[in-house]
């Protein structure tokens, strides 16, 4: 026999026999209590989080508070958690002559139960696909056609209550896991205050001591009082179960004294960290934080803010933590606070999905009780948990700067350019465009002056402010004082206009979108970025900034031995066989070495005779210092070595070889790379677009025009790096694509293009910047798409210095385009 508790109002013994038959002692319930800690809300008031999953988002739903109202058009709502044992309590309403229906998809398996909710003598019927299991029972209609109804099940029992009266009891398959689906099948009807609970599990914490515990700085910050854990405030550390979980249900109580701040870390493996490695849930007792971030009661720490604040100052708070797969749910006291699909966010989709449980020790004293865990199965839930949905452009486009493996398939986007040069104070439209689209860089050599953006041919702006505040009322990609990086999305039309503006040069970057994408328009207040997007951006950024990132990565990575390159040496450090991507790679060696020119990366993809990318480091590493760190940017850091992020897939090996060009050695000198390496008989990782380089010696200035850039076949331009010395590059004459000029392309230098408008000395941006005679440009929101060519050219008597330019090539292989 195996015991398992459970709690109804009050704990009781459930006791599984092992051939599956369930007794079950739970009386009869009555309708849950919003207060009631134990019975979690499954709605978040006045929105469809939880229950958005699927190809495509809900429709033809109306949410009011905790009420779900449809009707036979509306979609089904898919939700984001499954259960075994599980009470599900909720009203329902339907008015004459309709019926609500209720899947339970059988995890592992094709089957699915089906429940009929409706005024007849039916009422509840269950079906396993055509078979009929339960034929319900007669509910008479009602005022208003409103009801209540409770389902349990336990092991191989299925029951169904309605206004307080049990229909049915049924034996079922005991083994799988049960997902909720919802929709109206005839008619028009509500669902509302959906809540559920399941047994707690296992006790993790025995009242006694400290057994099964651990923390990597020692156990003398805590203590066991009165069957409680007490945190004693001494370090930051965590205190880490010996156990490790992947896929769980972990419920306890806490109580902090005001100001507090600790964490839950779950996932996190043996070594690592909960906020770069597994992942932290933040505790915080800060009853006067008004906004919500990723350090809020619940956010996943700097990387999701919770959807609400649900908990009581210096009292005790119950917290349930549901994990499984990429799906991440939280509740406080009994309110749904978190809830997000990590498979779909920038930075979270790449941690841990197994290891310790622990609770952070950050110098507040905390009080910990009744912990428990109710371990699942392993798996990653129902696949409609990780259908694409068709409808978030602007998270699928700034997911770029994070995973730029996104830039390696087409995806329809094309970037375009408007400049203009006012010549004296006044009034002009910066910009007039048709959607879908989205606004992406304001570079401007003055911020005097107001801007007003109007959209789809709305007659008042829905965003006017000064242009030096413009970050401050559009999502900010990129740092206070940079030039603005942003994703502004339009449906059908934006046109900006500068108020009184100063004379000097504008340059605003925009990317159209095809036209099946369906971007919305921006809403200030209610942008798609702000929850989870934009909270990853800041901590993206600051990492790189310290030169971190992940400690312990999920996705396996490859180091070579350190070694000496010898004058006039080239080696290859690294080689992996097969088809994949390399996310990011990082070279260990001295810093001299990216002092000048004589230290070359060859990377060579496919069994090619000549490598695909040949060229400095110190121009692929551009913005770096010599020490460790690194600056505010998406692409490069320096943490043991210089590491750079813009993926290179390959579909027949890739070889990571380093070449000395100087007349002295180099050592100690080694490679790693994360390598995220395809499964066989996966073609479309083969199929990505190759990341190539052309390196080009300086051109001193001449009677004939001068060729910055020209590359030849289908792909994408993603970044230049160019020797300036101290100025901006060379006057540009134009930029050709496919034999084609484009328009805003033609400037007096290339400041526009670098984005150092009005910049002195050295600078370096989220994507551009000048240093150590270098000046760069990454495109990772706007990459320059070229179907046959691109030429970007600099007039006659122009100097132009040495230069790299980086582009994604077409593999020549048949593939699906990305949405």
């Amino acid at each position: 026999m195996l015991a398992v508790t459970s709690r109804n109002r009050s704990p009781v013994m459930l006791t599984l026999l092992v051939a599956g038959v369930v007794a079950m002692a739970i009386a009869a319930s009555s309708p849950a209590r919003a207060d009631d800690p134990y019975n979690l809300r499954l709605q978040h008031p006045d929105s469809l989080v939880g229950w958005d999953h699927g190809p495509k988002r809900p429709i033809g739903w109306q949410v009011s508070g905790t009420t779900f109202s449809g009707d036979d058009r509306s979609s089904t709502l898919i939700s984001g958690w499954t259960w075994a044992a599980f009470e599900l309590r909720f009203d329902w309403s339907v008015e004459q002559g309709s019926t609500l229906r209720l899947d339970f998809p059988l995890e592992g398996t094709t089957s699915m139960l089906t429940m009929l909710l409706a005024e007849n003598d039916s009422c509840g019927a269950l079906f396993d696909g055509p078979r009929l299991l339960a034929s319900g029972g007669d509910v008479a209609p009602s005022e208003g056609g409103k009801h209540t109804a409770v389902i349990r099940r336990w092991g191989e029992m299925f029951a169904l209550l309605v206004d307080g009266r049990e229909l049915y009891r049924v034996t079922i398959d005991a083994g799988p896991r049960m997902g909720l689906r919802l929709s109206v099948d005839e008619g028009a009807g509500a669902f509302a205050n959906l809540t559920t609970d399941e047994p707690v599990g296992r006790s993790m914490f025995a009242g006694v001591d400290l057994t099964g515990w651990y923390s990597e700085r020692g156990l003398e910050s805590w203590r066991v009082q009165d069957g409680e854990l007490m945190c004693q405030a001494i370090h930051t550390a965590y205190l880490r179960s010996e156990e490790e979980f992947g896929n769980f249900t972990l419920s306890f109580e806490y109580k902090m004294k005001r100001g507090g701040n600790s964490g839950v870390g779950i996932r996190t493996p043996r070594t690592g960290w909960p906020s770069s490695d597994g992942m932290e849930l933040q505790l915080l007792d800060e009853p006067a934080q008004q906004s919500l971030s990723g350090s809020s009661e619940m956010g996943v720490y700097r990387n999701v803010a919770p959807l609400a604040r649900n908990d009581r100052s210096e009292q005790w708070n119950r917290v349930v933590i549901k994990a499984e797969g990429y799906m991440i749910s939280a509740w406080v006291n009994g309110q749904l606070t978190q809830h997000v699909n990590t498979a779909q966010h920038s930075e979270l989709r790449h941690r841990h999905l197994r290891g310790w449980i622990g609770f952070q020790d950050h110098s507040a004293w905390l009080r910990v009780r009744n912990v428990h865990v109710l371990p699942a199965p392993d798996g990653l839930g129902p696949a409609a948990w990780y259908a694409r949905h068709d409808d978030e452009p602007a998270l699928a486009l700034v997911d770029r700067l994070m995973n730029t493996e996104r830039l390696t398939l087409p995806d329809g986007v094309e970037a375009g350019v408007v400049t203009t040069s006012l010549a004296e104070a006044g009034d002009v439209v910066l910009a007039d465009l048709d959607g879908p689209g989205a606004l992406i860089g304001v570079t401007a050599s003055s911020h005097d002056g107001r801007v007003a953006l109007y959209f789809d041919d709305e007659k008042q702006p829905r965003i006017e402010c000064s242009l030096k505040q413009l970050g401050q009322h559009v999502p900010r990609l990129s740092r206070p004082g940079q030039p603005l990086l942003t994703c502004v999305g339009y449906a059908n039309h934006l046109r900006v206009e500068l108020k009184e503006g100063a004379p000097g040069q504008y340059r605003l970057e925009y990317v159209d979108m095809p036209d099946r994408a369906k971007i919305g328009s921006y809403d200030p207040g209610n942008d798609v970025l702000e929850r989870t997007m934009m909270p990853a951006i800041d901590y993206h950024l600051d990492h790189f900034s310290h030169g971190t990132q992940r400690g312990l990565e999920a996705t396996p990575t490859y180091s070579s031995e350190p070694t000496t390159l010898g004058p006039g040496e080239t080696k290859v450090l690294l080689e992996r066989p097969g088809a994949g991507v390399v996310r990011w790679w990082r070279l260990d060696v001295p810093h001299a070495a990216l002092g000048d020119d004589n230290l070359w990366v060859e990377v060579t993809v496919d069994g090619e005779e000549s490598p695909a990318v040949s060229a400095p480091v110190r121009y692929l590493m551009a913005g770096l210092p010599g020490s460790d760190g690194g600056f505010d940017n998406y692409l490069v850091l320096y943490k043991d070595g210089y590491e750079q992020n813009l993926a290179m897939p390959f579909g027949g090996g890739i070889k990571i070889a380093l070449s000395n060009h100087g007349d002295a050695p180099i050592e100690p000198v080694s490679v790693t790379a994360l390598v995220a390496e395809a499964s066989p008989g996966d073609v479309a990782t083969a199929a990505r677009m190759r990341l190539r380089s052309v390196f080009v010696p300086a051109q001193p200035a001449g009677d004939a025009a001068v060729d910055i850039v020209k590359v030849e076949g289908q792909g994408r331009l993603v970044g230049l790096i160019q020797q300036v010395d101290d100025g901006n590059g060379p006057a540009i004459e134009s930029l050709t694509i496919d034999g084609t000029a484009r328009d805003g392309w033609a400037s007096e230098d290339m400041a526009g293009f670098f984005r150092l408008y009005g910049v002195e000395g050295d600078a370096r941006h989220v994507l551009s910047g000048r240093a150590n005679g270098l000046a760069w440009r990454f495109l990772l929101l706007e990459p320059i798409d070229f179907s046959q060519s691109l030429t970007l050219v600099a007039p006659a008597g122009q100097a132009v210095g040495d230069r790299v330019a980086l582009f994604y090539l077409d593999a020549g292989l048949p593939r699906q385009a990305s949405h």
